[in-house]
């Protein structure tokens, strides 16, 4: 999302889970599964296939991408 500001936050963590579950798991994920990063949750909800009612902080649709909610401080 144009003016995120915490892309190189959010983009270690895939790289850590993959790190962490790579070692148990067999089957891997595509190279280039491409992750889209909203800092407004409604922008997220509206973005989501079917529409959801309510808010959320992530959603992923296969083969297309995970969606994920910037606006939580990390905590």
């Amino acid at each position: 999302m144009k003016g995120e500001t915490r892309v190189e936050e959010f983009k270690k963590m895939p790289e850590d889970a993959f790190e962490n579950l790579s070692t148990k798991y067999k089957e891997k994920p595509h190279a280039y599964f491409e992750i889209k990063l909203f800092n407004d949750q409604e922008m997220l909800r509206q973005r989501t296939i079917p529409a959801n009612m309510r808010l959320f902080t992530g959603w992923s649709e296969p083969d297309e991408s995970l969606k994920l909610y910037t606006g939580h401080l990390a905590g």
